[in-house]
Parts: structure tokens; sequence; C-alpha cells
């Protein structure tokens, strides 16, 4: 069946386990208007990103969230990794200038802003 976007916003996890923490997190906050999508791992994330752009929709996208652990590697590797994915010539999405991260202090409680999450675009 092929891809239909139905919303303006989207999170792509770079794989299963992102996908799963990240709907929990949507779950939690009350954020039902966000579709979280998995890609099954950072080597299918062009592919990923090319059947969302050929899906019907997506033209009415306005942002785009990719999340992805670092795993060993330090944080601004996987960011790299990211950017590189999206300048691709097939590609060719908007490039993000600076690196999100969540640190291990860091806590989402139903009191945090939903707009810290998805900034109004």
């Amino acid at each position: 069946m092929p891809l239909e976007i139905l919303k303006s916003k989207l999170v792509l996890g770079e794989g299963k386990d992102e996908a799963l923490f990240m709907g929990a997190l949507h779950q939690h906050l009350g954020i039902m208007d966000v579709p979280v999508l998995s890609d099954d791992g950072k080597p299918k994330l062009p592919l990923m990103l090319k059947a969302i752009q050929g899906a019907t929709g997506f033209g009415g996208v306005s942002s785009i969230g990719i999340v992805r652990d670092a795993d060993m590697l330090p944080a601004e590797s996987a960011f790299s990794s990211v950017c590189s994915t999206l300048r691709q010539q097939d590609i060719n999405l908007p490039v993000p200038t600076s690196l999100a991260s969540i640190g291990k202090n860091w806590q989402v409680t139903r009191e945090t802003p939903h707009r810290d999450f998805y900034p109004a675009g």
C-alpha cells in the first residue's frame, strides 16, 4: 500500500527502538497529531526519506524530525551522518544547522510545553 501523509509534522525513528520510544513519549505527552514512522535502521534512512517525499500529501509537510542514537560515537557523528543523508542529490531536503540532544538529566513531564519538541513551522 502506498504511503499517504495526512499530517504536517512527522517524526522518523532510525529504527524500531527509536520509533517505539517516540511513540511512547507522544502518548505520555498526549501528542496525537504527529505520526512516528520507522526506517528500520541507519542504512535505510535514504530509502525512507525518498518514500516520504514521494508519498501522497508530502507537499503539506512542514517539518520532519529524525531521531537516532549515536551508539558509542559522539552525538555530532550521528548528526553529521543524518545531515549528509539529507544533502544527497536525490533527497535534497533542508539540513539542520545545529544538533538537538537529550542529556542524561533531561526529564519530560506532561507540563513540558509541546512547543519545545515541535516548534511552530
